[in-house]
């Protein structure tokens, strides 16, 4: 039953609006907290499906809402992508993580992420760089 309560969350989170699937099926906290970490991960591996050989051809992009304002995280990114769908995407997580926040009362210490100053190629994976 669990397993088929994250497949109908899923089909729900890509395919249609967060609302109206939320509206009729209740996941539980947890069960929301590990649908936004699998949705970062999918959107990770879109964001990163090429190697990283040339570090011209990537970017970082910020994802997530805190509860106060702000990005959880930041994510590197293939330029080469389809960077709209990246968007779509990114706006599709941002729009369930503020969902998630608003309906389990979620609260944050409103500490800023650092933002990169850029990304390195290292064994051919994104490396994101600080200053």
């Amino acid at each position: 039953m669990k397993k088929y309560s994250i497949i109908l969350a899923t089909v729900c989170i890509l395919g249609f609006s967060t609302q109206s699937c939320i509206d009729d099926y209740e996941l539980s906290k947890d069960e929301e907290a590990a649908q936004l970490e699998e949705m970062k991960e999918e959107l990770t591996e879109f964001a990163q499906a090429e190697p990283c050989s040339d570090a011209s051809e990537w970017d970082f992009i910020a994802i997530g809402v805190k509860a106060c304002g702000g990005p959880t995280d930041y994510i590197a990114y293939n330029t080469t992508i389809d960077i709209e769908e990246l968007h779509k995407r990114i706006d599709r997580f941002n729009d369930y993580n503020i969902t998630y926040n608003e309906k389990w009362n979620i609260s944050s210490d409103c500490s800023v992420p650092a933002q990169p100053s850029g990304v390195i190629c290292d064994n051919n994976v994104p490396v994101l760089t600080y200053n």
